[in-house]
């Protein structure tokens, strides 16, 4: 079970945009908590000490499921357009997952510093919401069918380094967004690495880089021909020290 936050549960309400298109947004404090009921099945096999292959699968049983919503109501002898967290409905999400991990510790000289890892994920979802408050059929908000990472890695001669791809398919931001239409985000990849030196047991210099490929954000409502928003971050790297006392 999970509560709803404090800022969702408020009693505020804002009122604004234009006279022919009215627009509302606020608190909720009639939100019920919201419930899952797990099923979780994995297996691991170990190549080695620190080598391994697994599979997993899972199935979650959802109760009142919290999404952010946007639908029309009566105030002041207009209709606004109104979003707001509202209490969803039931439904199912349930997928599975394999990864693994392998070293060449086997190799000679620093080649045996070297692994690789990765995972790869299918979700499925369905979300039984009432037919006139949804014109589409949408799963639930936050959960790409397809994701997928993978590494290489090196750990040796006080080295630590680790360059990651981490992906996801296009998924649904919130089922009735802008207009009361959805809101999605399209597929998403990005590269990162870290690489740290361990001059002595107690202290590292480290350099990192996130999404150093500057990949951009683009979300759309309903069809991607309804663009909605391009978003660049940009490359970000970090530097710094570790000291352990």
């Amino acid at each position: 079970m999970t509560r709803p936050t404090l800022t969702d549960l408020g009693v505020d309400n804002s009122f604004g945009r234009r006279i022919s298109v009215p627009q509302s947004s606020g608190g909720n404090p009639t939100l019920e908590p919201f419930k899952s009921t797990n099923y979780d099945i994995s297996v691991e096999y170990y190549l080695n000490s620190i080598s391994y292959v697994s599979a997993g699968a899972f199935y979650k049983k959802l109760d009142n499921f919290l999404e952010l919503q946007t639908l029309p109501i009566q105030r002041f002898g207009r209709t606004f357009q109104d979003t707001r967290t509202r209490t969803g409905q039931t439904g199912y999400i349930r997928g599975i997952e394999v990864g693994g991990q392998y070293t060449f510790d086997w190799l000679p000289s620093v080649l045996s510093g070297f692994g690789v890892a990765g995972n790869y994920t299918y979700v499925d979802s369905k979300a039984e919401r009432d037919s006139a408050l949804a014109d589409y059929d949408c799963g639930y908000n936050g959960l790409s069918p397809h994701s997928a990472n993978g590494s290489v890695f090196f750990e040796k001669y006080g080295i630590s380094a680790r360059t990651s791809y981490n992906w996801r398919s296009e998924y649904l931001r919130a089922c009735r967004s802008d207009h009361g239409r959805p809101r999605n985000r399209s597929a998403y990849g990005q590269l990162d690495f870290n690489v740290g030196y361990d001059f002595t047991p107690n202290v590292q210099v480290y350099v990192q880089g996130v999404n150093v490929t500057n990949q951009r954000i683009h979300e759309w409502s309903a069809i991607k021909d309804r663009f909605l928003l391009l978003q660049e971050t940009g490359a970000r790297y970090n530097f710094g020290a570790r000291v352990k006392f």
